[in-house]
């Protein structure tokens, strides 16, 4: 018995040996299962690459940016809830309380202006309400706007993938049911590029009636050479809703909103290491 436990364990070794993944870290509060926030990571344009936290307090009524340098300290931290407040207290009917549908977006330092100090966007819309606002890591407001949010195309390419190939290795960032989510360092390197689609290349994947209440229409044409695509509906924290596989026979697709809430959701096409994206939409 003993013998075939060493046996068991020497095999877990080797396999994990050969797989060459070592964990490295676990950020608390990070995991997009049960919406307690994000964690990816970005390149800033002054600072480098950094790990980027987006968390909610347990009740929603705040969000908080907090950045890590590539050692997993603690570089910044940001409250977002003052500066929402400070800019668009002006607005009836916004729900002040509630954080959890709030996008935080951009997060950069030469991208709105050209000084060091850290800039991003925060944004919420719907088919009624639409209000954007670009602020610094001080809480200044470099733009706003109470009548529109950033509605282009799902924001593809997201700066919030998996895998990462970085100065230090390549990492991959896991999320996990109890709120945590994990850095891990890899052996290799990300070799496979996405791809967009063309946007503008007659339709390849468009969206009508947008927005819509009964059903959406999707018209979609595979990249050249493909055969078979996937086209997925998912909510703004990432997590798949539906699934449909298509192919080269039909180039649209009717699919019903009856049973899904109100509310903005990503349709997406993969195709090999292309991917097509927008925003619907629905309302009841």
């Amino acid at each position: 018995m003993k013998k075939s436990l060493l046996l068991i364990a020497f095999a877990i070794i080797v396999k994990f040996s050969s797989a060459q993944i070592t964990f490295e870290h676990s950020y608390d509060s990070a995991s997009l299962f049960n919406e307690v926030g994000s964690l990816y990571m970005i390149n800033l344009e002054a600072s480098g690459e950094k790990y980027v936290r987006i968390s909610n307090s347990s009740d929603d009524s705040r969000k908080t940016i907090t950045i890590y340098n590539m050692d997993h300290s603690v570089w910044k931290s940001i409250d977002c809830r003052p500066m929402w407040i400070s800019a668009f207290s002006s607005i009836p009917n916004i729900n002040y309380t509630n954080f959890s549908t709030v996008s935080i977006m951009y997060i950069s330092e030469h991208l709105f202006n050209t000084d060091d100090s850290l800039e991003f966007m925060i944004t919420f819309g719907t088919s009624t309400i639409a209000y954007t606002g670009v602020f610094n890591e001080a809480g200044t407001p470099l733009f706003i706007t109470t009548s529109g949010s950033p509605i282009v195309n799902g924001n593809i390419p997201h700066a919030m993938v998996p895998i990462y190939n970085t100065s230090q290795g390549t990492k991959m960032i896991i999320s996990f049911f109890d709120g945590t989510a994990k850095v891990y360092s890899l052996g290799g390197s990300l070799t496979t590029i996405v791809h967009m689609l063309p946007q503008d290349n007659n339709g390849d994947f468009r969206l009508s009636p947008n927005p819509s209440s009964v059903a959406t229409k999707v018209d979609f044409n595979l990249p050249e050479g493909e055969q078979n695509g996937v086209i997925k509906v998912s909510d703004l924290n990432g997590r798949d809703i539906r699934e449909y596989r298509v192919d080269n026979t039909f180039h649209d697709l009717v699919i019903s909103n009856t049973d899904l809430p109100s509310g903005t959701y990503i349709f997406s096409m993969f195709c090999n290491n292309h991917i097509a994206s927008k925003k619907q939409v629905i309302v009841h």
